[in-house]
């Protein structure tokens, strides 16, 4: 992020334009006996303490201002580099997903348990690396990235809670059976948790395209 002339100038800057002002007073007051009059004044000495004291309070508030935006531009720009690293993973991710509950639309023409088996096969097999650690990391962008990629992992994970306490009742009951209809339910919250990963997954996305620019053949070879 870039600052302005204001908020690259620190206290030493500072001091030095109070040191330069106090300097031409003085020398001011040697030149002039008017202004060394005026200067010896009380009136004067209480206006000039109440005028230092409220520029030291403007500039103690400027610095501080300073601080938040330069703490705000490095978050962000910590939080660009998760988003960069994980885009890639998320869509991988989405693609395992989505395939798991369209497959369970298209098959629900079969025997209910061979679609439920399929279901769970291919939701098993749509992992990620992602963990709740990266995703803090996003809490910075906008949108409420972060917040609608661990919302909508989360659901995957209760799914898959769903559909393991199912195979092991199958397992201890063979003769029990899962509906298509159920399978289908659970492929309708898949794609709910789905649609949450990809609105999250959209801002990785755009921080991609902001930070990481194509490169470009002057780069590489120069001018």
């Amino acid at each position: 992020m870039k600052s302005n002339g204001w908020d690259e100038m620190g206290w030493p800057e500072l001091l030095f334009c109070i040191a330069a002002i106090v300097v031409v007073a003085a020398v001011a007051a040697i030149i002039s006996s008017e202004v060394r009059t005026f200067l010896w004044q009380e009136t004067t000495a209480a206006w000039a303490s109440a005028v230092a004291t409220g520029i030291a309070v403007i500039f103690a508030l400027w610095e501080s201002g300073s601080e938040r935006r330069r703490v705000r531009a490095n978050e962000r720009d910590r939080a660009a580099v998760y988003a960069v690293h994980m885009l890639a993973k998320l869509d991988q991710y989405v693609w395992r997903l989505q395939s798991a509950s369209r497959l369970a639309y298209f098959d629900d023409l079969l025997d209910g348990m061979d679609n439920f088996r399929g279901f769970a096969g291919d939701l098993a097999s749509a992992v990620t690396d992602v963990t709740l650690d990266h995703l803090v990391e996003l809490i910075p962008l906008n949108d409420r990235a972060a917040h609608r990629l661990v919302r909508g992992m989360a659901l995957v994970e209760e799914i898959r809670a769903g559909v393991a306490h199912d195979l092991k009742r199958l397992d201890a009951h063979p003769s029990w059976t899962v509906s298509n209809g159920e399978t289908l339910s659970y492929a309708r919250r898949l794609d709910e948790a789905t649609d949450l990963i990809i609105l999250g997954s959209r801002a990785c996305k755009a921080m991609t395209l902001e930070y990481v620019k194509p490169v470009t053949a002057e780069e590489i070879y120069g001018d």
